[in-house]
């Protein structure tokens, strides 16, 4: 979920020696989304001129070459370990990486009596989570679309006990180099993918809510005990 300014997403690039471009820090700021699903529209940042380019962006991939948007396959998300060889995303992951910046995101997590519920992650200092990500391009019938997909690897550390998976966090000072299209050999690229330091996240329980894309409000990343 996303509820932040363009500025906020700028601040810690800017501490890095990066940042957002001037233009994308004039844009209008991305509608706050507290439940997003796939194929909605997504903050992204990207290498741009005088800075990192911000947009909006389709999270379901539509890779260039395709015949168009389908659902046949799921491609929201992309696995770190195999994304360099897949046909839909090894174009993308060594021309065009992004990040998604976030709020948080959600997670549903398995109790010792194996129910789930739904937890909120976010980073434990407040400030803008950045994703690693893949966009591409498609075109045809007259019409554009800028698609991504979040990539995802393998838990580690205190992350095992929440879920088997869980996204690729990119710090700040590591966004810039990433999304620098310049940088196209796998095993360069793969080396921005490594375990999330325990710490980095916090997360708690929030309400089943979250299950509904219908249900969008502030009310929804709120701590809950039994809801």
């Amino acid at each position: 979920m996303f509820d932040f300014r363009w500025e906020q997403a700028h601040a810690p690039l800017r501490r890095s020696g990066a940042g957002l471009s001037a233009t994308s820090l004039a844009r209008a700021d991305p509608p706050p989304n507290y439940n997003a699903a796939p194929e909605s529209m997504i903050p992204a940042l990207r290498a741009g001129v005088g800075g990192l380019d911000a947009a909006m962006l389709r999270w379901w991939l539509v890779p260039s070459w395709s015949e168009g948007p389908t659902r046949r396959y799921a491609m929201f998300n992309a696995r770190a370990e195999t994304a360099a060889s897949s046909r839909a995303f090894g174009g993308p992951y060594r021309r065009s990486r992004c990040v998604t910046p976030v709020s948080g995101y959600y997670e549903w997590v398995a109790d010792e009596a194996g129910a789930k519920r739904p937890y909120f992650f976010r980073r434990a200092d407040g400030e803008v989570l950045f994703l690693a990500a893949l966009w591409d391009r498609w075109e045809g019938g007259g019409e554009a679309i800028e698609s991504c997909a979040i990539l995802t690897r393998a838990a580690t550390g205190e992350m095992t006990a929440h879920h088997s998976r869980v996204p690729c966090v990119l710090e700040p000072e590591r966004v810039a180099a990433w999304c620098d299209p310049e940088m196209t050999d796998p095993d360069q690229i793969g080396g921005f993918l490594g375990p999330v330091a325990d710490g980095v996240l916090s997360c708690h329980a929030v309400s089943r809510r979250v299950n509904s894309a219908k249900n969008n409000d502030p009310s929804l990343i709120e701590p809950q005990n039994g809801a």
